[in-house]
C-alpha cells in the first residue's frame, strides 16, 4: 500500500535513562501545535474520569467541571489527569524506542508545519508519562519472553503485507466483513490451528456496534474543525455540533444507520484510507498488546488482530453516519479526512487503559527491577 509518512527520530534523556523516540505521521498531518487557550474541544467532547462534572447549554452535555469555556482551557492544567496530559499522544516502547504518533482527531494535527521533536520530548517527560513508559518497557521485554507471545513482531509484519494487499483491490465501503475474516484467518493459519477447531465469536448486531462507538468526537477537516456529539435513540439519531468559539450550534436527525455504508471513495479519499491504515501498522501496538498480556492468557497475535479490527470498525460506523448526515454515496477528501477524526477516540481508548496501570512512583523507587530505569 503506498503511503507518505513524516517520520521524526529524537530521545528523551533523564537522570538515569535515555529514551530513543520514533514518532510516525501521514504527510498530511505532520504537524502539531497546541497550548492552554488555542481550542479546548477535547475538553468538551471528552470528560475524564472522577473529576466534577459541569454542563455545557450549546450541546448540551455534561462536561469535564474543570473546563473554562470562556478562557477554553483547564481551571487545572499544571495538575491535569494523565489522559489530560499524554493526548493527544498515542505511545507505547517498543525494543526500548518509544513509537508515538498524534491522535488525528485533534485539529492541532491539522498545522502545515512539522512537529518540532521539542514538542514530543516535552510532551513525553512528563514524570507521570515517564513512568508509564518505564511500566511499558518491562511489561513489553518479559511479553517477549512469554510463550502466548508467538513471534508477535513477525507476524505483524506479515499482516501488514496481507492487509496492504486487501485495501489496494479494496475500494469502496463496507470492508469489515471481509477484513475480519481475512485477519482472524491470518491468525489461525499463524498459530497453526486446524479449520475444524477455529472458533470466532460473533461480531454483535450493528445496532449495538453503532451505539457502543458513536459518541463524541472532533470533526478535523482540513479547513475547519467542529465538535460533534451524537445520541441514538432506537431508529433515529440526534447529531449536535458546535464550532470551537461554542457559538455557532447545529442539530441534525437522521435515521440511525442499520448497516454498513456503500460508499464509493475518490482518489483523495483513497490516499488518506491508505495512510491512515498503513498508520495503524507503525503505531505501537505491539506494545500495546504486551500490556494486554496481563489481562488474560490469550497468545498476543490474537490481540493484536482485535485492535486492529476494532479500530476498522470504528471507521465503517463512522463512514454511516457522516454519509447519512450529508447524503452521501461518495466520499471525498475532506469527509474522509473526518470519517478518521471519528474512529480516532476508539484508537485513543485503547491505549488510554495504560492510565489505569501507571505504578506508584514509590513502587517505582523501592523495587529493585525499576532500579537504573528512571
Amino acid at each position: 500500500m503506498k503511503a507518505s509518512f513524516i517520520e521524526k527520530t529524537c530521545e528523551i534523556k533523564t537522570k538515569h535513562t535515555t529514551f530513543p523516540i520514533r514518532f510516525h505521521a501521514p504527510a498530511w498531518a505532520k504537524g502539531f501545535k497546541c497550548g492552554p487557550g488555542t481550542c479546548g474541544l477535547c475538553c468538551i467532547v471528552q470528560r475524564p474520569e472522577k473529576v466534577p462534572n459541569g454542563f455545557l447549554e450549546v450541546f448540551p452535555k455534561l462536561i469535564c467541571g474543570r473546563y473554562n469555556p470562556e478562557k477554553k482551557r483547564c481551571k487545572k492544567h499544571l495538575v491535569r489527569r494523565f489522559g489530560c496530559r499524554v493526548f493527544p499522544t498515542i505511545f507505547g516502547i517498543e525494543e526500548g524506542t518509544i513509537v508515538t504518533s498524534m491522535m488525528l482527531g485533534c485539529p492541532a494535527t491539522n498545522s502545515n508545519v512539522e512537529i518540532d521533536p521539542r514538542v514530543l520530548v516535552r510532551a513525553l517527560s512528563d514524570p507521570y508519562i515517564l513512568r508509564a513508559i518505564v511500566e511499558m518497557d518491562i511489561l513489553y521485554k518479559e511479553a517477549k519472553t512469554n510463550e502466548l507471545w508467538k513471534e508477535a513482531d513477525r507476524f505483524w509484519v506479515d499482516l501488514s503485507d496481507k492487509v496492504g494487499t486487501f485495501f489496494n483491490r479494496k475500494k469502496s465501503f463496507p470492508f469489515v466483513s471481509e477484513i475480519k475474516d481475512l485477519v482472524f484467518g491470518a491468525v489461525d493459519d499463524y498459530l497453526e490451528i486446524p479449520k475444524l477447531k477455529r472458533e470466532h465469536s460473533e461480531p454483535p448486531p450493528w445496532s449495538k456496534l453503532v451505539f457502543n462507538v458513536a459518541r463524541g468526537y472532533i470533526a478535523t477537516r482540513f479547513e475547519s474543525c467542529r465538535a460533534y456529539y451524537i445520541k441514538i435513540r432506537g431508529q433515529e439519531t440526534t447529531i449536535i455540533s458546535t464550532d470551537s468559539q461554542l457559538q455557532d450550534r447545529r442539530e441534525t436527525k437522521i435515521k440511525t444507520p442499520e448497516g454498513p455504508p456503500n460508499l464509493e471513495l475518490d482518489d483523495g479519499a483513497r490516499d488518506l484510507f491508505s495512510d491512515y491504515v498503513s498508520l495503524m501498522f507503525k503505531r505501537p501496538f505491539l506494545s500495546l498488546a504486551a500490556t494486554c498480556l496481563e489481562l488474560g492468557p490469550r497468545y498476543v497475535p490474537m490481540y493484536l488482530s482485535e485492535l486492529l479490527v476494532g479500530s476498522l470498525v470504528s471507521l465503517e460506523i463512522g463512514a454511516a453516519i457522516i454519509s447519512s448526515r450529508d447524503e452521501l454515496t461518495r466520499v471525498d477528501r475532506d469527509t474522509m479526512r473526518e470519517i478518521i477524526s471519528f474512529s480516532e477516540p476508539v484508537v485513543l481508548n485503547q491505549f488510554e487503559m495504560l492510565s489505569l496501570r501507571v505504578i506508584p512512583m514509590e513502587y517505582i523507587l523501592k523495587n529493585p527491577v525499576f532500579r537504573g530505569r528512571f
